[in-house]
């Protein structure tokens, strides 16, 4: 066991500060060690003119004008001044920073890092990152998470001193031979290298160190549990006639659809005897619009003609009222009453759903978070549906889960994970794909458009509204600021509500109650109102088969998962539908990333181009494990994912 190092013996950390690193994770030299930079910045310095407003840069700027203290919008301070180099000027903006006053002076150069957003003749950057010009330039810049009150100068300070210290406080937590046969570098060795690389390659190896062990124990992690969830614990259900329910259905379900129901099937039924079986853990994964919801119906289905009582827990209210709108009139055919279950339930809903929980009769209770409300008498759940999967935490999930009497858990993810992923978190035996559509949904041609050709995306969709359909416009942010860009979705909303006249506009934003939000969207859904304008609450779970075209602006901002989503919202009828894709973007990762948006529906090749190409992961994170969270592993290390995997296994092996 290595030595614990206070933070307070660090140079200029005293008590304060040390509550300040204590609020990002940062408790001592050994956790400051291994927090880790969210990506690495080369710098090299550009002219004003040559800089891509939508990404950030490095220009090495004179101040030319007296910093002064302005006032803005709302009663906000800001320090202001102009700076410029040989190719033009800045407004430089710091907001709520105006004790930076002293720190810079008319004709002195400064390195300033940011987004260089050109207004008329001169550019404005806000807040940016700065250093005198007079001190040398590190080559690579690790960036990092911040929290209120910490920034990229106090870490980086910090860190100066901790690393002298990696080898006294950093204990190696792989064995020798594993760090020689993978070539792996030594623990103490990587955290210099990774606060203070000289080159991108030198980062990245500091980086796979700890991605490596960061999967490898998540890895053997997940071994234990299959192996706890691999003792008999539940009774095998009896098989019961489908049939009835596929007549319920409406429509032939896809050859992958019956696929995933017989593997489902197999998992609860067992050999049909009603033995003790292993408990289901089943990950069922399929692109937008592949059918998950009537895959998740039928093992609801057979779980309940068992007499058993199930729940179906979703992210959001609209997505799980939308589940409950649909599953209720099916189930009701068979004698199975649905309940709804949210945060905005009344008491009197509530006392009756307690009741039917605790009754003998077969239910199903679709709610959100509200699920795992303590006074929920979940003991009686003999299957556990989770939908949307990557939204929740296995805390999350086990929470409910462990309440259940007979521990069956299927998650559902619209957001499709690569093979090698999949197989990663789950073993092979508990994936169920669904690699097909079913037949009637129209392709979603999906174009990308710069803002300068807003009007024209405008009078196509009037032109489409004309025909009697209706039209998503999704925004980044509610509303604007000083600091942004981007088209907010209030400023959206007022210029639709004039552009596509007489046709009537609606507004839908995450802060709106949930009451408002049902409003705005029943009256979508009805045709009350043709175009709605949104942010990324719609995202999921919203059903209109006569919206036939999303516009997103701004759609550099969103990952490939989410634009994927957002595109699924329509082409869910039989006429055909499009996809606008709004971006000035100039940097080359941005427009890669849409065009290939544009090249394919396949949400599975656009989840393997994510993991080749995007930063810290979204199919990691919180959401994939209660214990571990990954800082250092990325979707890119599809080859680390394999080693630590097989590493993990063998070790499990020798010393399971």
């Amino acid at each position: 066991m290595r030595n614990q190092v206070s933070l307070t013996d660090l140079r200029g950390i005293g008590k304060a500060r040390a509550e300040v690193f204590a609020s990002a994770g940062i408790s001592d030299v050994a956790s400051l060690l291994t927090y880790f930079p969210a990506s690495f910045r080369e710098n090299r310095l550009t002219l004003l003119n040559d800089t891509d407003p939508a990404e950030g840069a490095l220009c090495r700027l004179k101040v030319t004008t007296v910093p002064r203290v302005a006032f803005f919008a709302h009663g906000r301070r800001a320090l202001r001044f102009v700076a410029s180099d040989a190719s033009g000027s800045c407004e430089v903006v710091f907001f709520y920073q105006t004790y930076l006053i002293s720190r810079f002076a008319v004709g002195k150069e400064y390195y300033f890092y940011g987004r260089f957003k050109l207004n008329g003749t001169r550019h404005v950057t806000f807040s940016p990152e700065f250093e005198d010009a007079d001190k040398p330039l590190a080559a690579i810049t690790p960036v990092y998470p911040l929290v209120k009150g910490l920034s990229q100068k106090m870490l980086t300070s910090a860190l100066r001193e901790a690393v002298l210290l990696a080898d006294t406080v950093l204990e190696e937590n792989l064995e020798p031979c594993l760090v020689e046969k993978l070539g792996l570098l030594p623990r103490a060795e990587a955290a210099r290298k990774l606060h203070f690389p000289k080159t991108m390659e030198e980062a990245q190896k500091a980086r796979e160190r700890f991605a490596f062990e960061e999967l490898y124990f998540f890895r053997l992690d997940l071994l234990l549990l299959q192996r706890k969830r691999g003792i008999p614990s539940v009774c095998g259900m009896h098989a019961v006639n489908m049939a009835p329910f596929f007549a319920a259905l409406g429509f032939t379900p896809t050859t992958a659809q019956n696929r995933a129901i017989a593997e489902i099937s197999a998992d609860l039924i067992g050999d049909g005897h009603g033995k003790k079986i292993p408990a289901m853990h089943r990950l069922l994964q399929g692109d937008v619009g592949s059918g998950k919801t009537a895959v998740a119906a039928a093992s609801l289905y057979l779980t309940m003609q068992n007499g058993k009582k199930c729940a179906l827990m979703a992210p959001t209210e609209l997505l799980a009222e939308q589940h409950a709108k649909k599953l209720a009139p099916l189930f009701r055919t068979f004698g199975f009453e649905t309940f709804l279950l949210t945060g905005s339930t009344k008491a009197a809903e509530r006392r009756r759903i307690d009741s039917a929980l605790k009754a003998e009769e077969p239910c199903l209770v679709v709610g959100t978070h509200a699920l795992l409300s303590d006074w929920v008498a979940a003991d009686a759940l003999s299957l556990v549906v989770v939908d949307e999967q990557h939204r929740f935490g296995v805390r999350q999930r086990d929470t409910l889960l462990s309440k259940a009497e007979e521990k069956n858990l299927l998650v559902m993810s619209a957001t499709p994970i690569p093979r090698t992923l999949a197989l990663f978190l789950f073993s092979k035996e508990d994936v169920s794909v669904l690699d097909e559509l079913p037949p009637g949904r129209t392709p979603v041609q999906t174009f990308y458009i710069g803002e300068g050709k807003r009007a024209r995306a405008d009078a196509f969709m009037k032109e489409r509204l004309a025909q009697g359909e209706r039209v998503y416009i999704v925004c980044p942010l509610i509303e604007e600021n000083e600091e942004s860009d981007l088209m907010a979705a209030e400023s959206r909303f007022e210029h639709s509500v004039r552009a596509f006249a007489p046709y009537k506009v609606g507004f839908l934003h995450g802060k709106m109650s949930s009451a408002k939000k049902k409003e705005a969207m029943d009256a979508f859904a009805a045709g009350e109102t043709q175009v709605l304008v949104s942010t990324t609450v719609i995202e999921i779970g919203i059903d209109v088969p006569d919206a036939t075209v999303m516009c997103i602006e701004n759609a550099e901002r969103f990952g490939l998962a989410t634009l994927h989503q957002l595109r699924g919202r329509v082409g869910r009828g039989r006429k055909a539908s499009s996809c606008i894709l709004i971006s000035s973007a100039k940097g080359m990762n941005a427009r890669e990333r849409l065009k290939t948006l544009c090249d394919t529906t396949d949400g599975f090749k656009l989840a393997e181009f994510d993991m080749k190409h995007r930063g810290p992961g979204d199919f990691f994170g919180v959401a994939q494990s209660g214990k571990f969270v990954f800082a250092a592993a990325k979707e890119a290390d599809e080859a680390l994912l394999q080693k630590a995997a097989l590493a993990a296994e063998e070790f499990f092996e020798k010393n399971g």
